[in-house]
């Protein structure tokens, strides 16, 4: 029957492409496999070849050969042994395995031998066995496994020359057989006794070192804990990096979406991004690694430098505040056993919710532990999240209930990937400052309640915050820039930083320069200046109505490269986009290129208007005159019209 195939990490199932695939692998061997069986069937039906071919037993050797269909089981085989974990049901499946395969081998050399022996001369008639069916199996079994020693069979005193002939022939095989055994369970129970060599190793090990640094008794019972542990989590983790460093990278990003996504995904502003933007939390997923623990285990300590956030995965954690560590707030190894144990039972993990809330809910206080001060923690709740957006250490203690694993992502590691990603960016940008507002408001804990997601969703961001005001600096412009095209750049950048650029895509922060156009030509230059030659200008006539036109022309070309756009303050002609002034150095020290830039263009050519817009903005500008600065997130009072088209 027809089957479907993966290639590469296509599910293929055109029934064309199903038949090439078929006939290139499998199909030349089943032909093999079944040409037995319609031999056999000719023969049956031709009554004058079956009396030719009667007296030739050996025809019946044909139908050894459908004995190849055991090939494909290899397969079936390989399925289910990497659904087994545990190493020493493994051991025992092997060593079972390989003795059936010999035994199945030694059949098959038994029944040939009685084969050759079963004439008038033959060892069959010489032993008189007669028709006991049960005897000469044995005795054929008998010789089969007499060969794998290598010593000679007494049964008789002498053998026939078809009989020779077959025992010189089968006995290489045999002990090839008997080699091959002894050395396959050498090898499987080796690695056992190396095993337990080296546990007693790091036994003795761990006693001298005891003994000569007069370790104290609870990191000494912490060590012995550790390397008694069960090492099939640790083995596992080994074998899952090497599969993930043998698959392709898209492969290996999706496998790890599976395993880590759903935990992501309780994580509010996680969650958010992966509705906006899947492709980057899949690439974050790719990026996490794992850590196991065990029952009774200190992860970290208050002043700890903190590297990495935590996402749980499985088991029970209790963290308490540094301000809260006390003897009786402390779970030791012994409590932990016995918790560990009490969840280890039937009783299943509570469930935390899914939904967008940001509000930090305990998964489970425990019995064990409701009197600690510590909070019990569980699948799905996050730990240092704020080093992610800061520098930070950790500000209490956490240990492990039961063992379990959590999901490790590093701050240097995401902070390479949000990178990559524009709109995960921005997002990323307008979520860390809320979330260093909101954790300053607090006390500082490893535990920190996410901001609430009306106060840095860009959708729930009000980007205006007071009523409409006049254009500042109005009273002190220039002759070179009149009032009405400086109107409408600054409405047309409030505009982008509120609502981005066409088709909703965000921008990346601009800059608009507003100025004398001879003057600007011997202050800096343009890269590629798609405005060269061509007459687009912000406002219409005398009376300074807004060009609409000209306006999405601006939107759609001009904000989408590095540098400023150059608009002439006196006719509102666009000169040029991807302009760079040529000296920052009246723009001080203080803040990015870009700042220095536009603080610095501003006190040239006469005095520019700049208008400033960061990357995060969602509304607010950054307005520079001269030597003036001021923040701008008032609504520009109307001063101009709009132009009909």
């Amino acid at each position: 029957s027809a089957r479907v195939f993966f290639r590469d990490t296509e599910l293929v199932m055109d029934s064309k492409q199903i038949a090439r695939q078929y006939v290139t692998s499998w199909f030349l061997f089943d032909v093999l496999v079944i040409l037995p069986d319609w031999i056999q069937l000719l023969i049956e039906q031709n009554e004058q070849i079956a009396d030719t071919l009667s007296a030739f037993r050996m025809l019946k050797i044909i139908r050894m050969v459908r004995l190849m269909r055991l090939v494909k089981l290899k397969r079936v085989v390989g399925d289910i042994f990497s659904r087994i974990q545990s190493d020493g049901a493994l051991t025992m499946i092997r060593v079972v395995g390989l003795m059936g395969v010999i035994v199945m081998i030694l059949h098959v050399l038994a029944c040939f031998w009685y084969l050759v022996g079963d004439t008038e001369d033959g060892w069959v008639s010489v032993v008189g066995l007669g028709n006991s069916l049960p005897d000469k199996y044995v005795i054929s079994m008998h010789w089969a496994l007499t060969q794998m020693q290598g010593s000679s069979w007494t049964l008789t005193p002498s053998l026939t020359l078809w009989e020779r002939v077959y025992s010189v022939l089968t006995l290489p095989i045999a002990l090839t057989l008997a080699a091959l055994f002894i050395a396959s369970t050498t090898q499987i129970m080796q690695s056992r006794a190396d095993f337990a060599r080296d546990l007693a190793f790091q036994r003795s090990a761990l006693q001298k070192i005891v003994t000569y640094y007069k370790i104290p008794a609870e990191l000494r019972v912490r060590l012995k804990r550790f390397i008694e542990a069960d090492n099939t989590a640790r083995e596992l983790r080994v074998r899952e990096a090497k599969l993930l460093s043998e698959i392709p990278v898209e492969l290996r990003r999706d496998l790890k979406l599976q395993i880590f996504g759903a935990l992501l995904a309780r994580h509010a502003f996680l969650n958010f991004l992966m509705s906006r933007n899947p492709h980057f939390v899949r690439h974050l997923c790719s990026v996490l690694q794992s850590q196991d623990f065990f029952a009774g285990e200190l992860i970290f300590q208050p002043g700890d430098a903190c590297t990495v956030t935590r996402f749980i995965s499985e088991g029970r954690l209790q963290y308490v505040h540094a301000r809260d560590i006390d003897e009786d707030s402390l779970v030791t190894a012994a409590q932990a056993l016995s918790i560990s144990r009490s969840f280890s039972g039937s009783r299943p993990l509570v469930p935390r919710s899914t939904s967008r809330s940001t509000s930090y809910v305990p998964t489970l206080v425990d019995k064990a532990v409701k009197d600690a001060k510590g909070l019990v923690l569980g699948r799905g709740d996050c730990l240092s999240e704020p080093v992610l957006w800061t520098l930070w250490e950790h500000c209490g203690e956490l240990a492990s209930l039961t063992p379990g694993s959590c999901a490790l992502l590093e701050s240097k590691t995401f902070e390479q990937v949000v990178t990559l990603y524009p709109m995960a960016l921005w997002l990323s940008v307008l979520y860390s400052r809320q979330f260093i507002i909101h954790m300053n408001k607090t006390s500082l804990s490893d535990i920190v309640v996410p901001p609430d997601v009306s106060e840095w969703e860009p959708d729930a961001i009000e980007a205006v915050v007071e009523d409409g005001e006049g254009m500042p600096f109005e009273d002190e412009l220039p002759p070179h820039c009149r009032p009405q095209v400086v109107s409408a750049c600054v409405h047309l950048a409030q505009d982008v930083a509120a609502n981005g650029l066409d088709e909703n895509r965000p921008h990346h922060g601009f800059t608009i320069i507003v100025g004398d156009e001879k003057a600007l030509a011997s202050c800096g230059k343009s890269g590629f200046n798609p405005f060269q030659g061509h007459d687009v200008r912000v406002v219409k006539g005398e009376a300074g109505y807004a060009n609409t036109e000209a306006i999405d022309t601006l939107r759609r070309n001009a904000f989408h490269t590095d540098g400023a756009i150059v608009v002439d303050g006196q006719s509102g002609r666009v000169v040029a986009s991807s302009w760079f002034v040529g000296d920052i150095r009246l723009g001080g020290m203080q803040g990015g290129a870009r700042s220095r830039s536009a603080k610095a263009v501003a006190q040239q050519a006469g005095g520019c208007y700049v208008i400033k817009c960061s990357e995060d903005s969602r509304g607010k500008l950054i307005l520079h005159f001269n030597t003036n600065t001021r923040v701008f997130t008032s609504k520009l009072r109307l001063q101009i019209q709009t132009s009909e088209i």
